[in-house]
């Protein structure tokens, strides 16, 4: 069994030379597909080496489309599938695996984005952080290019289903996630306020508190940006339900009251609508 540095330095030799070393890959890309037949019939008693064998495979597969085709479909198969079952140290590298074929174009968002929010589930806090850096950096990459509509729609379609989670972890970071979005000037859109507004149904708690907290932040976010803004012209501006408001409209009061409430902040939102349109 090759040492970490061994395959360290084989790795260094792929990359430099793929053709010279592709019969050293070929004997590594088969010790790799046999430890995963193995941690699939027992994920949590991987393979002493599958980890620093996964390292590898993940750092020079793109140099090997064609042996590797298998490489993304059977590893994010394996986190749909078993994601809670895996030992914490395989699971994090078969994710950082797969953040490693995305960042080299070799995965797209659109077809990461769903497994990452579902690994929102998983109890596990260092996966957790590592998913949302990810998500994160993601988007705001894609905002600085042509890709940044689509995408951004697409990933708001996730998350629009992640806030609405039976599961309150992933429901809650799902917010979070939204909340972090906006404070970073990536979204601030009427879509974005649509989605975190609709955390406000979720039958958790928390949940409903951590969406009243985001609009409490946007509202505190609106006010400094109209302080500094001196140089523009005096306008009413259009804001976002207030956090009372949008908690009123579907706590508080009788069921008639409160679907009339509800109305209200749909009109709301509709206005916030309209006034980016304009600025448009």
């Amino acid at each position: 069994m090759p040492s970490v540095a061994d395959l360290l330095l084989l790795q260094n030799s792929i990359k430099r030379d793929p053709t010279g070393y592709s019969d050293e890959f070929a004997l590594q890309w088969r010790h790799y597909e046999a430890c995963l037949s193995l941690l699939e019939l027992s994920p949590d008693n991987p393979p002493p080496d599958l980890v620093p064998t996964l390292g590898l495979v993940a750092q020079v597969a793109s140099q090997y489309p064609a042996q590797t085709a298998t490489f993304v479909p059977r590893l994010s198969a394996l986190l749909e599938s078993r994601a809670d079952a895996l030992n914490a140290e395989v699971r994090l590298a078969a994710t950082r695996a797969l953040i490693l074929q995305r960042s080299r174009r070799l995965l797209t968002s659109t077809a990461l984005l769903p497994l990452l929010f579902r690994l929102l589930r998983v109890p596990d806090k260092t996966l957790r952080a590592l998913v949302f850096r990810h998500v994160v950096a993601d988007l705001k990459a894609a905002k600085k290019g042509s890709r940044d509509v689509s995408l951004a729609r697409a990933a708001q379609g996730f998350m629009y289903v992640a806030v609405r989670d039976e599961h309150e972890g992933a429901a809650r970071r799902a917010v979070g996630l939204l909340a972090e979005m906006w404070r970073r000037r990536i979204w601030r859109d009427a879509r974005t306020v649509d989605v975190v507004a609709s955390a406000v149904d979720h039958p958790s708690p928390r949940v409903v508190e951590a969406a009243l907290r985001f609009f409490a932040g946007a509202d505190a976010d609106k006010a400094e940006g109209e302080e500094d803004s001196d140089d523009e012209p005096e306008k009413s501006r259009v804001a976002a339900p207030t956090r009372e408001e949008i908690y009123s409209a579907h706590h508080k009061g009788t069921l008639s009251t409160k679907k009339k409430k509800q109305r209200k902040i749909k009109r709301a939102l509709a206005s916030v609508k309209r006034a980016e349109r304009r600025e448009q």
